[in-house]
């Protein structure tokens, strides 16, 4: 465990920092996705609020099951399931056309979610305990880096690809990190 910590927690940090970047180059752009690609002309902030918080309230409650999962089977094995899950749910949505096709994606994304938690419980359960402190404030970096530049880089990339091009962009780092990080980490 004293030897690899570190090397987890800049792989793990890599994860989480494009799991958040992944997540917000797509959100800010959702009325505009469900307007324009989706035809919504009516009741769009509802729908932009009910396809933004849906995943969080699924995620929320299937949190449990995962932990008690990752209890059973191991971090490590909860960690790539929800990378490769999150990754063809962003996938996924490249092939959306239709609003409620949209919201069954984003149901799957939430069901799919639990890489933060399995990321901090991985760095807090493999670091030394004298460096546990440290090692969790610089993983809590990464989500605030991520979604910072998500936002940035989401604007920029969906002026030049298009708001599809983007979504395809955004699976593709999850899935080439995902089998990155399932040798590493």
């Amino acid at each position: 465990m004293e030897r690899y910590w570190k090397r987890n927690l800049y792989m793990l940090w890599l994860g989480l920092f494009f799991n958040h970047i992944a997540y917000t180059l797509s959100v800010p752009f959702f009325p505009i996705f469900l307007q324009e690609d989706l035809g919504i002309q009516r009741g769009l902030e509802v729908w932009s609020g009910v396809s933004i918080s849906i995943s969080f309230l699924i995620s929320g409650l299937c949190a449990p099951f995962w932990g008690g999962l990752a209890d059973t089977y191991g971090k490590k094995p909860m960690l790539i399931r929800s990378g490769i899950g999150l990754a063809l749910a962003h996938f996924a949505n490249y092939f959306v056309h239709d609003p409620y096709s949209f919201m069954i994606v984003r149901i799957f994304q939430g069901l799919m979610a639990g890489f933060s938690p399995a990321s901090i419980a991985l760095v807090g359960t493999n670091t030394p305990e004298k460096h546990v402190g440290y090692a969790l404030g610089v993983i809590s970096t990464s989500t605030a880096a991520g979604g910072i530049l998500g936002p940035l880089a989401g604007g920029a990339l969906s002026h030049w690809l298009g708001l599809r091009g983007v979504l395809h962009r955004i699976w593709s780092y999850h899935i080439s990190f995902r089998f990155h990080c399932s040798d590493r980490c």
